[in-house]
């Protein structure tokens, strides 16, 4: 029994946990019994963290803090225009309590990974891409997703127009569908429909066939 105690004390050290790595068991030990570990992180932070087995397991804690306060200081955007932007992209596609989730998250729209999970990648690409504070960010395909390669920034009356317009195409869209279903249930082809027509074939009564030469059969 002991040694399965101190085997599972050993199988922590040189672990990587988020930016911690364990090294040395302090003799410490958690009221509950969890061995308090020594840790150093990748951050550069010279001063040792001490951490728990739970801790570390759980991913509750994953640096020394720096993590921590990268998160509230490293953009300094919070409050901003273009944070807000990114903010309710996020939520139109992921959060069903946005009014607006029904239009992209409930059709599958979502945020490329480098900006969901990066506001500064997110506004690098924006300020390459033209963003100015009196426009709006929107998809080229309306069907497709947030995406650098998907997106532009347009004004609002520019979005407005290119909205109407989009909806437009989409009616054309659905009255071609209803047609197309329409035509073929009465047996013939729908539009834009390149098979070659069918050929009816003319059955010929008895009498005008005769054998041909080979064995096959010939009209008269």
């Amino acid at each position: 029994m002991r040694s399965n105690i101190r085997q599972n004390r050993r199988h922590l050290i040189a672990g990587t946990f988020g930016r911690l790595t364990v090294f040395k068991d302090s003799s410490k030990r958690t009221p509950g019994g969890h061995v308090i570990w020594l840790c150093v992180c990748s951050c550069g932070n010279p001063n040792i963290k001490e951490v728990s087995t739970k801790n570390l397991t759980s991913g509750s804690t994953k640096s020394c803090g720096c993590l921590q306060k990268e998160s509230v200081t490293t953009h300094g955007c919070t409050g901003t225009r273009i944070y807000g932007i990114w903010v309710n992209m996020k939520a139109r596609c992921y959060s069903r309590k946005s009014k607006y989730y029904e239009n992209y998250g409930a059709r599958g729209i979502k945020v490329c990974p480098p900006w969901l999970n990066n506001f500064l990648t997110f506004k690098s690409w924006a300020l390459r891409n033209g963003y100015q504070d009196n426009l709006t960010i929107d998809r080229i395909n309306n069907d497709g997703n947030y995406e650098p390669s998907n997106c532009q920034w347009l004004t609002k009356s520019e979005n407005s127009k290119k909205a109407r317009r989009d909806r437009k195409i989409e009616r054309i869209i659905k009255i071609i569908k209803i047609i197309n279903v329409k035509i073929l249930k009465s047996g013939g082809h729908g539009l834009y429909d390149n098979r070659p027509p069918k050929i009816k074939k003319t059955p010929y009564p008895p009498s005008s066939i005769e054998t041909a030469p080979g064995g096959g059969y010939g009209l008269k």
